[in-house]
């Protein structure tokens, strides 16, 4: 995978979707698609590898939202993702380089998480993803 200690993300830009395509006070169904792009700059034992990365993403998820006061509501959820991450690049080999393309080999996968949404639209999220290991991400939005 990417690691931040071994090379450096100059920018990493993005734009998605979210249809609500069912909300009721307790359950709702929301389907996402997304796309990331990220140009990478990597040096590893020596070797410069310099690639495009491109991950495209579209989902479904369930949850289920339980009021716990006023000020506080927790949404859980639960649903299938399919991901495509696709790299295109070279890396240097000695005085030459050489082409190359990769992408992930499990695309299916599935996402759970919940949501403290509080009051005035803040919310956290904590969101653990499998599809062939697990990988766990935290997102804080702050309404102003």
């Amino acid at each position: 995978g990417l690691n931040p200690s071994s090379g450096d993300l100059t920018y990493y830009v993005g734009a998605g979707l979210r249809l609500l395509a069912y909300d009721s006070e307790a359950a709702r169904l929301t389907m996402m698609a997304q796309i990331h792009y990220a140009p990478v700059d990597v040096e590893q034992e020596g070797r410069n590898h310099d690639y495009d990365m491109l991950e495209i993403e579209a989902g479904a998820f369930l949850s289920h939202r339980y009021m716990v006061d006023k000020q506080l509501t927790l949404a859980t959820y639960l649903g299938p993702v399919v991901s495509v991450v696709r790299l295109d690049g070279d890396t240097n080999i000695g005085s030459g380089s050489q082409d190359f393309d990769a992408e992930e080999d499990t695309q299916i996968g599935v996402a759970a998480g919940i949501t403290a949404h509080l009051r005035d639209q803040h919310s956290m999220q904590l969101e653990v993803r499998y599809f062939d290991e697990f990988s766990f991400s935290v997102g804080v939005a702050i309404a102003f």
